[in-house]
Order: structure tokens, then sequence, then C-alpha cells
């Protein structure tokens, strides 16, 4: 495939919030869009089969489990989980398609609403990976300076966690110091026992007006974490 702009055209649509996400299923056959404009946050599902995308319907319960603006699919597409670490089914009869399931469970003492950056699922390791962040909020996910990983099993126990704090030389370079850290991209080895994160860490007093926006300063790394 070769797009060109005499390929391309603009469509408009509407009766769509705004600051929504798009997430398309595994499948290629619909997308799920993930509102943040409205409370609760809702989900749309519309179908692209036949091009263009045609609403079908929304999630039948409003103000129930926050999708907080994003979902992640399993690798099969037969569930989904939300930023807020809902878990929900996805299948193609309406009565049972986005229905909830369960929740992803905190540690106690800690508050999980609306704290993933980011959501990989491992089934071949049977794992759920979550970079769980306080500092993750429904309009922007910037990170706090120690996010961590937090490792599931598909029977919900929180089996081992992983502080990602990163210590990287000042202006000067005469000293090491705390970094503000964005977790910008996660992924699997093809054997699934390594996850990789695409960080951006910067000072804490230079950060970045969004998560789209990275000062010069950023440092880029890749870390790698075995799945426990």
């Amino acid at each position: 495939m070769n797009p060109s702009p005499e390929d391309a055209s603009i469509h408009t649509f509407e009766g769509y919030f705004g600051q929504g996400r798009l997430i398309q299923h595994p499948s290629g056959s619909h997308l799920l869009l993930a509102s943040t404009l409205i409370s609760p946050s809702g989900l749309d599902k519309l179908d692209i089969q036949a091009g263009l995308p045609q609403f079908r319907y929304r999630n039948p319960v409003h103000g129930g489990p926050a999708f907080a603006g994003m979902v992640w699919f399993y690798p099969g597409g037969q569930r989904f989980i939300s930023r807020a670490g809902h878990v929900f089914q996805s299948t193609a009869d309406r009565s049972t398609d986005l229905a909830y399931l369960f929740s992803l469970r905190a540690p106690e003492g800690e508050f999980q609403t609306l704290g993933f950056s980011h959501i990989t699922v491992a089934p071949r390791r049977g794992r759920i990976l979550g970079v769980y962040d306080m500092g993750v909020y429904r309009f922007a996910h910037q990170s706090g300076t120690a996010p961590e990983v937090w490792h599931y099993s598909m029977n919900n126990e929180l089996l081992h966690r992983d502080t990602l704090r990163t210590f990287l030389p000042d202006p000067d370079g005469q000293r090491l110091v705390a970094q503000k850290m964005d977790v910008v991209l996660s992924f699997l080895s093809p054997d699934q026992q390594q996850l990789y994160l695409l960080e951006a860490s910067y000072p804490q007093e230079r950060q970045p007006e969004s998560r789209h926006f990275f000062p010069e300063n950023a440092h880029w790394s890749l870390r790698s974490i075995p799945v426990r």
C-alpha cells in the first residue's frame, strides 16, 4: 500500500465527545472510542468493516466502572482493560458486549483509580503487566518520579512490583538527581520473557507542557524488566 494525498479524504462526524482515544480491536473489525469529556467516562463502539466508521452502540452502564479515556485489548480481543484497571469482555453479542467482569486489585493502602498509563497482556506467561502511576489522570498522564510496574496473574493476583526510579546528571553534570519520567511505550519480547519500556526522563523543574511534547533536554532510554 502506497498512500498519497490523492487517496485520502476527510469525513466529519458529529455526536461524539472530544478528547477521546480510538483503540482498534485486534480483528480489525471495529474501534472503541474512550471519551474523557463526559463524567463518568464513556465508551462507544464503531464498526469499520464497511470503510468509514459507523456508530453501533454506547456502553450501556452509564456511571459504572470508569474507562478513564483509554483501554487496552487482550491479544485475542476477547477482553479489554481500562486505564482505571477494570476488565470488560468484548463479544459479537450486544447483550454481553462491553460487560464488566472484574477489577485489577490494588495493594492495600494504594489508590488505584485512573492509575495505569500502559497495560500489556502476556498470555503465554499468564500475566497482566500494568505501568502504575499516581500522576495518571483522565486528561493527561504525566508520570511521577517513581512509577511502578505491577505484575498480575490472569486470576487477578498481584505477584510483584518493580519501582522505576531514574537518576541522571543535573544540567552542570556534578551530581545525579531524581528525574521526572514518562513511560511513552511498552511492549513485550517475542518470547514474552521481558517487558520493554521506552522512557523519557527530565529534571523536575523542566516538565513538558503535555505528554505529546518533551523538552529538548529529555533523556531517552529503553528499560528491560523481567516478566515475573
